[in-house]
């Protein structure tokens, strides 16, 4: 009762440019046999790699049309092209988004780890954990944090979270409902540099599939900007018993993040100004 048909295919041309980050323009053209069937914009929508393109418009051509490109991660994509009640267009005209890091914040950092970076640029992925991130070689996860007022989850909370994961400053609302705060996003990566590394500026590389972008010498292991404890007291220590830590470097920055720590919704996500761990630091703690 269904029939596949060649001649009921709508076929794409070509694709211009080929290649470009989120907002570029592109024109897409159907073939001679096809261009002056579809010409109805209402009834056109189109995608690059699952992201739809937005603002379609009818081209100054029969057959042709033009779009902005969405948030689409690094990649080279072939063009997903559907016509209400026909379908989906064949195509072999692609689009590549492209990799970019721009800027490092901040600039230099503990020769320890620890720190926690904002890398921006373009085509990264919406998922933090989709990114891999390197400085100077060493692993800078990016930052996930669950939420604490979830049910089932290890802080044993109590709201029943149908959400699995939203941006980290996204509104109180939608984080309220969340399991996770995703730190990243297309254009802006939060990670944490795991383990140390010699004094020195080493290049920043984040990969998002086959593609990489550096950015060089973009970053500083840096001994002055790394806290040393020189002694605690007292020691050896019983349980329950507070400690004192003295050394040089101790005092935190000012937080910055103005959705630090309380609002309407609760808590949900705390930079503490110093952070004291025993043993082995779980860099998911950070």
């Amino acid at each position: 009762n269904f029939v596949y048909s060649k001649d009921s295919t709508p076929v794409l041309d070509s694709v211009t440019p080929n290649s470009g980050s989120s907002g570029q323009q592109i024109t897409v053209k159907m073939s001679a046999a096809f261009k002056a069937a579809w010409t109805d914009v209402s009834k056109i929508s189109i995608s690059v790699g699952g992201v739809g393109c937005a603002d379609v418009k009818a081209g100054s051509d029969k057959g042709t049309f033009t779009c902005k490109v969405g948030q689409t991660p690094a990649g080279t994509y072939p063009i997903d092209f559907i016509v209400a009640g026909v379908g989906r267009a064949f195509t072999e005209a692609t689009f590549k988004s492209l990799l970019k890091v721009t800027k490092v914040t901040p600039a230099q950092g503990s020769l320890m780890g620890g720190t926690i970076l904002t890398i921006e640029g373009t085509g990264f992925s919406s998922m933090g954990p989709d990114n891999t991130i390197t400085v100077g070689g060493v692993q800078c996860r990016p930052r996930v944090v669950d939420n604490c007022h979830c049910a089932g989850l290890k802080y044993e909370g109590r709201v029943n979270c149908h959400t699995d994961r939203v941006y980290g400053y996204a509104s109180a609302l939608k984080r309220h409902y969340a399991k996770h705060f995703d730190f990243s996003n297309y254009a802006r990566i939060e990670c944490v540099v795991v383990s140390g590394h010699a004094a020195g500026k080493v290049d920043v590389a984040v990969e998002v599939g086959s593609e990489v972008s550096k950015l060089p010498q973009s970053y500083t292991f840096s001994e002055a900007m790394t806290p040393v404890v020189e002694m605690i007291s007292p020691n050896p220590v019983a349980p329950s018993v507070a400690i004192k830590l003295k050394g040089t470097k101790l005092k935190a920055l000012p937080v910055t993040d103005k959705q630090y720590y309380m609002n309407v919704w609760g808590f949900y996500e705390q930079f503490p100004s110093v952070s004291v761990y025993f043993g082995e630091i779980d860099p998911s703690m950070i």
